[in-house]
C-alpha cells in the first residue's frame, strides 16, 4: 500500500468519526470525537484537509407537488450542520387527474460524504417525525391542518437543537486542541451554487401556539443513535440522481 493509499485511508476513517461526533449518545459521540481528534493530531491533518472534496449535486425527486414546510426545513437544517447548502424545486400538479406532471424536488449541494450524512440522519427523522405526528393527532384529537404543521415544525426544531448540540460540542473540542475552527464549507458549497443558478428563496410564517411548542419538547427527545451503515430507505424519495458539477436544468 503506497503512502497516498494510507493517508487516504486514514482520512476516510476521520470522516466516518466526525459523523459518529454526531450521535444523541453523549458517549458514543464523545468518544468519537476524542478518536478523530487524536488521528488528525498525530497525522497533522486539519478540518480543511478532510473538507478537500469536489462538490457535488444530488437531487431528491419526492412524492409531493409542493415542498412541505416541515421537510424543506428539516433538510434545509440537517445540511447547516453537515456543511451543505439547500435548495428546492416546487413541481407541477396535473390540472384535470390527480397525477403529476413534474414532482418537487430536494437538492443538496456539497461533498459527497456530507450528502451521504445528511440521507442517513434525514431518513431517520422523516419517519420519526411522522410517527409522532400520529400519535400526537390520536392523543389531542386535533383536526386542524395548522396545528398539526405547527407540531410537526416543532418536532423539527427540537430535533435540529439536539443534533446542533452534537456539532457545536464537537467544534468545541477542535478548538480546545488548537485544530481548524472555522468550518466553511456551507459558504463553499453556497457560493458553488450561486455562481450557476439563480437563488429563490420562500419565506414562511410559522403559527407560535402550544403544539409547536410541544414539538420541540418532543423532537428534543428523538433518539438517531444507530450504527452508520445502517441505512434507511427514506420514505419520500422516489428517485436518487448524483452527478459531478452537473447544472442544475431550471425548472
Amino acid at each position: 500500500m503506497t503512502k497516498a493509499n494510507s493517508m487516504e485511508k486514514i482520512k476516510s476513517k476521520i470522516e466516518k468519526l466526525l459523523r459518529l461526533s454526531l450521535s444523541d449518545s453523549p458517549h458514543e459521540a464523545t468518544n468519537a470525537a476524542q478518536r478523530a481528534i487524536e488521528l488528525m493530531e498525530k497525522y497533522n491533518i486539519s478540518r480543511e484537509d478532510i473538507d478537500k472534496h469536489p462538490i457535488i449535486f444530488k437531487e431528491i425527486e419526492i412524492n409531493y407537488a409542493r415542498v412541505p414546510g416541515w421537510v424543506r426545513t428539516l433538510y434545509r437544517n440537517i445540511a447547516s450542520i453537515n456543511g451543505c447548502y439547500m435548495v428546492w424545486k416546487d413541481g407541477i400538479k396535473g390540472e384535470i387527474s390527480k397525477s403529476f406532471v413534474r414532482k418537487a424536488k430536494i437538492i443538496l449541494i456539497g461533498m459527497k460524504s456530507d450528502i451521504e450524512n445528511i440521507d442517513y440522519y434525514v431518513n431517520i427523522l422523516i419517519k420519526r417525525i411522522k410517527e409522532k405526528a400520529k400519535e400526537f393527532k390520536k392523543t389531542c384529537n386535533f383536526t386542524d391542518r395548522q396545528m398539526m404543521k405547527s407540531y410537526r415544525m416543532g418536532l423539527v426544531e427540537g430535533c435540529y437543537k439536539l443534533l446542533l448540540k452534537a456539532s457545536q460540542t464537537f467544534n468545541e473540542n477542535i478548538k480546545n486542541n488548537a485544530l481548524v475552527m472555522v468550518d466553511e464549507r456551507c459558504a463553499r458549497a453556497e457560493k458553488f451554487y450561486k455562481q450557476n443558478h439563480v437563488v429563490r428563496t420562500v419565506a414562511t410564517d410559522f403559527v407560535k401556539c402550544i403544539c409547536y411548542l410541544r414539538g420541540i419538547e418532543d423532537g428534543s427527545s428523538f433518539s438517531v443513535n444507530r450504527p452508520i451503515n445502517e441505512q434507511d430507505t427514506n420514505p419520500l424519495a422516489l428517485e436518487l440522481k448524483t452527478s459531478e458539477n452537473e447544472r442544475i436544468k431550471r425548472g
